[in-house]
């Protein structure tokens, strides 16, 4: 029991020091990795070479998919070329065999681990205080621990052997060892780790040459799950990419199988496999990994193409009334062209109250679709975002169908005014997504002013879409444009209100000066945002007639 325990402490220090050296590198590296791997796959050939290049340096195959994944995602980078990254990636994978094969069994691992951890741990104590020290410190104590977590797997394998029966171990199915590394790989989440556990257990003889061999054609599929794993919830073209990487290391995987019996007995030939099976393990792991990178590469579009097929894009559907009317029948379609935009409003309002953090089910009603079922809205605020200027496109787009028919003078004008309506409360949104930032920097304030300023905006917002829920359900314009005039004037009062009462307590010193453009920065995203809604209603409910009115009064006010 005490080497399982002794194997498994083992496998947590390994993965824990593989962990340090991939933060590490990422840190040290940070935005020119990134710039890296964008600028370096312009074709296929170069994508190759950069995968191998990052993985052999991040050490890990999966870190640089999800980066491959994100870029696609963002349309930095097309699919061939991600394909490409992703080929070269598991070639680079294999440079953590060579390492583990070459210093680990053929040094004192603790004479290499030890300095380097003490090194590593003294520049964090003592140079740790700067960012740049700091990650050096973790990539010298990320490599110590890898080799520490490799001399514990050593000697607990080492004890293993004594206890347990080799026989029992030893010509089992061939598929078998293929299934248990799939499932080592799958189950630690790193195929450097499975690796290294492969290469211990073929180094104390528990395992053979061929059946080790076996085992490393498993993880290469089972090292796919950490990437397909990472893209739930993803578009499609991060999907197709996460996919495409299942797909490379299954046909990899397949050509290693049909040619197990060649390429092993070749490295047998030419290699002392007895005197030194964990060389020649590695020397599998490259070859095999290397004939599936030449074979593959010249059919990437072709697979790209296959790829695309039998994954389509699946557009999301946003819109909840305009979909399912045709423009050709104005009566119909301008009148879900209004709702659509009622709607639209609605989610901006939702993700105004969001954004500070408030319960929008507290304000608004809940958000129903056509059909009359409830909406469930996103959970992040810039998913909401992304949902509302999809809307917003889609509006655009339903509004030059509508105008390619024969309108009214009338309707013509009612369509132009809501497309302005729309554009106000897309901006109100976009206003409070790029002020979110100042009113989150007043809440996780040290100073207790800069808390009590986040929650008189939020009793504010309240208050505000309070009074706009209100006048959306009033129905006569006598009423809705005195309301709109007077929560036009009060957002300008309190807004000159408020910067006097700052200047006040900044003079008096009851306000720190390191708050001061905090606060006032979120009182101008703040009140620009309301303004904005109230002129996006006021585009929605009033004719052109009644918003010269409410013009009239706010001048009068100027």
């Amino acid at each position: 029991m005490n080497e399982l325990w002794k194997l498994l402490a083992g496998l947590g220090i390994f993965l824990f020091g593989m962990y340090l050296l991939e933060e590490a590198i990422k840190a040290l590296s940070g935005r020119s990795f990134k710039k890296f791997i964008k600028n370096y796959t312009s074709n296929r050939i170069k994508s190759i070479l950069a995968g191998t290049f990052s993985t052999a340096i991040l050490q890990s195959s999966s870190a640089v998919s999800l980066i491959v994944i994100a870029f696609v995602g963002a349309g930095i980078m097309n699919m061939i070329n991600a394909m490409g990254v992703i080929v070269g990636s598991n070639l680079g994978t294999t440079v953590t065999s060579w390492i583990v094969a070459s210093l680990g069994f053929k040094f004192s691992i603790e004479s290499i681990a030890l300095p380097i951890i003490a090194v590593g741990g003294l520049v964090l104590i003592f140079l740790g205080k700067t960012g740049k020290y700091a990650n050096i410190s973790k990539l010298l104590v990320g490599f110590g621990f890898i080799f520490m977590g490799l001399d514990y797997i050593k000697v607990s394998v080492s004890d293993l052997v004594e206890n347990v029966p080799l026989e029992y171990l030893r010509d089992r199915n061939f598929f078998i060892y293929i299934l248990a590394g799939f499932v080592l790989t799958a189950l630690v989440q790193s195929s450097s780790a499975a690796m290294a556990l492969i290469l211990t257990a073929v180094s104390s003889s528990m395992l053979g040459f061929e059946e080790a061999c076996a085992m490393v054609i498993g993880t290469n599929i089972g090292t796919t799950t950490t990437v397909i794993i990472g893209t739930f919830g993803a578009t499609t073209s991060m999907k197709r990419v996460a996919f495409s990487h299942f797909f490379f290391n299954l046909i990899t995987a397949i050509a290693a199988i049909a040619l197990f019996y060649p390429l092993t007995q070749l490295i047998i030939y030419n290699y002392p496999t007895q005197q030194d099976p964990v060389i020649a393990l590695a020397i599998f792991h490259t070859a095999f990994n290397l004939l599936g990178v030449i074979v593959f590469t010249p059919f990437i579009g072709i697979f790209s193409r296959f790829i695309k097929k039998i994954y389509p894009e699946k557009k999301a559907v946003y819109t909840q009334f305009i979909h399912s009317t045709l423009p050709n029948f104005p009566e119909a379609s301008i009148n879900a062209f209004k709702n659509e935009a009622n709607y639209l409003y609605q989610l901006v309002m939702h993700h105004n109250l969001k954004a500070l953090y408030i319960d929008e089910t507290l304000v608004l009603n809940p958000l129903y679709n056509n059909d009359g079922n409830k909406i469930n809205m996103p959970k992040e605020v810039s998913q909401t975002y992304l949902i509302i200027k999809e809307l917003q496109s889609e509006l655009f787009d339903y509004a030059s169908q509508l105008q390619e028919n024969e309108l009214s003078p009338e309707d013509a004008d009612f369509i132009n005014r809501i497309l302005h309506s729309v554009r106000y409360a897309v901006s109100s949104a976009k206003t409070m997504k790029d002020y979110q930032h100042e009113f989150e920097d007043l809440y996780n304030s040290d100073n207790a002013s800069g808390v009590q300023y986040y929650q008189y905006f939020r009793q504010a917002l309240i208050a505000f879409y309070l009074k706009i829920k209100e006048l959306n359900e009033q129905t006569e314009a006598a009423q809705m444009i005195p309301i709109l005039h007077q929560m036009a004037k009060n957002i300008r009062l309190e807004n000159e209100d408020f910067s006097q009462k700052i200047i006040k307590k900044l003079a008096k010193r009851e306000l720190p000066t390191t708050l001061v453009n905090n606060v006032l920065s979120a009182q101008r995203g703040f009140s620009q945002s309301e303004r904005q809604i109230v002129l996006c209603f006021k585009d929605f409910l009033l004719t052109n007639e009644e918003a010269k009115i409410f013009e009239g009064f706010e001048n009068q006010e100027l």
